[in-house]
């Protein structure tokens, strides 16, 4: 761990702590996950935090201009759920603690869903069917919960690399699967950064319109 991020580890868990009970941190996706007891809602990275994005709240993280968390697995990009924390959020603890309070809430909702068995198939989904439930399990996404790691991009992704012929209508009716919408619903902002997260970091160009 270099010095930054375990400066940065300190100072969130202090904060954090003092609102949710204590807060630890583990080794997680090549940084740092940020855990309420067995729940984890936010990692550090190259001294950067970034807070998980439950289904509902991805949309508002994009909204506000939020970049997500990217690693390298095995020599190629994987883009997870989580999203940037800017300096001027920083400067506004009562801001980061309600966006916290949000990533922790929704965390504990997808893990307890999972935990009562209560999630249902990806084809149950807003925009989804068998046939695109078929194509996630031939991409190696099996379940609601693997898709809701990997968020919309990741997930398009992993798709195209099994099946080059997918347009854009399956990035956004993957978007709009986890946000629990129609894909005709999604605001004109949240897919045009969809659209840049793509292409920044995939070099991937789609049409929103």
């Amino acid at each position: 761990m270099n010095t930054v991020d375990k400066n940065l580890i300190k100072k969130a868990c202090e904060v954090f702590s003092g609102c949710f009970g204590e807060v630890k941190s583990r080794s997680m996706f090549g940084g740092f996950g940020l855990y309420q007891g067995d729940v984890m809602f936010a990692v550090v990275s190259e001294d950067h935090l970034y807070l998980r994005a439950c289904t509902g709240l991805e949309a508002r993280f994009i909204a506000r201009g939020m970049t997500p968390f990217v690693y390298t697995k095995r020599g190629r990009p994987v883009m997870l759920r989580y999203y940037k924390v800017e300096q001027a959020t920083w400067d506004n603890v009562e801001q980061l603690i309600a966006m916290a309070t949000h990533a922790l809430n929704g965390a504990r909702a997808d893990k307890e869903e999972k935990r009562g068995g209560l999630a249902k198939r990806l084809k149950d989904l807003p925009n989804m069917g068998l046939s695109t439930e078929r194509l996630l399990r031939k991409a190696g996404i099996s379940t609601i919960s693997e898709l809701q790691a990997l968020g919309a991009v990741a997930a398009y992704i992993q798709v195209k690399s099994q099946c080059s012929d997918v347009t854009e209508k399956l990035l956004w009716a993957l978007a709009g699967a986890l946000e629990g919408c129609h894909a005709a619903a999604l605001p004109p902002l949240v897919k045009e950064q969809l659209a840049n997260t793509l292409r920044e970091n995939y070099g991937f160009t789609v049409v929103t319109r």
